[in-house]
């Protein structure tokens, strides 16, 4: 069992919040850290960086470049991290995360990647309307497009 626990955050909402009590509430001695105002020197053990409260990160980032950093600093440095690197990665690729639902056999939309407006628009044309066009990388709707 996790008996100390850092959650790194870039933006504390509700779930962070919601993760901090139950934490709390299970007996865990958890703290927040914000990861703007740390320093991650890739020459520090990971006794130098705050292993005095934290065995265990759980790596909360909103911000994807900056969760993969955080996670692959804390794992090089032999800290156990939830929402590893390997998960940060994937999750925040709309490619990998298909490749990797339809390999664990979960049902998916039919999925093509493109890397021109010129093949795009064939395959959006070979495929036909609807459909949706994504960026690989990108959250909370932003670039998406619904065509019909």
């Amino acid at each position: 069992m996790v008996e100390k626990l850092g959650l790194f955050y870039d933006r504390v909402r509700w779930e962070e919040k919601a993760l901090y009590n139950k934490g709390k509430a299970m007996g865990i001695d958890i703290k927040f850290i914000d990861v703007k105002d740390i320093e991650l020197n890739s020459s520090s053990s990971i006794e130098d960086f705050h292993a005095d409260y934290t065995d265990t990160a759980l790596q909360r980032c909103i911000g994807l470049y900056r969760g993969l950093h955080l996670s692959v600093f804390l794992e090089s440095k032999g800290m156990r991290v939830i929402n590893s690197f390997q998960t940060t990665e994937t999750c925040g690729n709309k490619l990998l995360t298909t490749l990797a639902l339809e390999k664990a056999g979960v049902p998916t939309p039919k999925t093509i990647v493109s890397f021109t407006r010129e093949s795009a628009m064939k395959s959006i044309e070979n495929l036909g309307y609807p459909v949706v066009h994504k960026p690989l990388v990108g959250s909370w709707g932003r670039m998406v497009l619904a065509l019909k």
